[in-house]
């Protein structure tokens, strides 16, 4: 039979600690030898944790308004971060404009080629800024990707942009959220536009699992790199615990019970438990080979 999985959730005894600032308590890994690893969380659309206490948590509402100003060819901007300072973020032109309008797209001003309507129409569709380098040469311009999206196109066209989450800085960046967790950082989308917040975290291996937006799950299935171990011995492998290493070990076919961490069981079956044939006629019960294939000879 195999070992019983402990589980220690450490939000039963601390988890009044967020709840008091109507935050959620969390624990990554409840396992007795993963003490100490509770932590407060910040409840949506708040970010913010902290680990054995109360998290600070901020509000930066470019998360949900990036996209009104990416697709104008703007930056969003939230000037206050905090959890009741609402209502302040703002579209920002890009250099050499200076405009800026809160809770709304800007109307920039362009010099030069860019200064003309449909000029400025081609990069504005793209979500881009026009760029005129050299204003003495009349109708060559480029449009130019806006930070922290990368990309320039050539004369008198569209660029092609990417905003890749896992490396940029902004407000729907992964920042050090997957490196912090010990995991890889993926950008499946990275458009800048209609890829927003489509970074996700995923487990190294041997270890599974996969989070889009925050810190992945790992499970830890030993038994996909040790089971020939087992069968090997006409035994099945078993992994007690998915979420710690070195828990894998092997078991005894049936009838046999027996199993034994990290190597082959010694199996066998003494026929005698359990049967009170011999005993309701007064006699002692003896199975001579209790080997787990020598059944049927007590």
């Amino acid at each position: 039979m195999a070992a019983a999985a402990c589980v220690l959730d450490e939000c039963e005894q601390h988890g009044e600690v967020c709840r008091a600032v109507s935050q959620s308590c969390v624990d990554p890994v409840q396992t007795p030898g993963s003490a100490g690893d509770w932590k407060c969380e910040c409840l949506a659309p708040a970010t913010g944790s902290q680990a054995g206490a109360a998290a600070e948590c901020r509000v930066d509402e470019c998360v949900a308004n990036a996209a009104t100003c990416s697709a104008a060819g703007q930056a969003c901007v939230d000037t206050d971060t905090a959890e009741d300072a609402l209502g302040d973020w703002e579209c920002r032109c890009a250099a050499p404009a200076t405009e800026t309008a809160v809770t709304s797209v800007a109307v920039c001003t362009y010099l030069g080629d860019c200064g003309e309507a449909a000029v400025e129409a081609v990069c504005a569709a793209g979500g881009q800024i026009c760029v005129d380098n050299d204003m003495e040469v009349n109708g060559v311009w480029r449009c130019a990707c806006v930070a922290p999206s990368v990309g320039l196109s050539q004369d008198n066209a569209a660029a092609h942009c990417e905003l890749d989450e896992c490396k940029a800085e902004c407000a729907t960046c992964a920042g050090r959220a997957c490196t912090d967790a010990d995991q890889d950082c993926v950008d499946v989308d990275k458009d800048p536009v209609t890829g927003l917040s489509s970074w996700e975290c995923r487990c190294i291996a041997p270890r599974e699992g996969a989070q889009v937006g925050g810190v992945a799950t790992c499970t830890l299935d030993e038994c996909v790199g040790n089971a020939a171990t087992c069968t090997a011995a006409g035994q099945e492998c078993y992994d007690s615990d998915n979420a710690t290493k070195a828990t894998w070990g092997c078991r005894c076919a049936p009838p046999a019970t027996q199993t034994a961490l990290g190597a082959p069981a010694e199996c066998f079956v003494d026929e005698c438990d359990g049967n009170m044939a011999c005993a309701a006629a007064g006699q002692a019960c003896n199975d001579p080979d209790t080997g787990a294939e020598s059944l049927n000879d007590r």
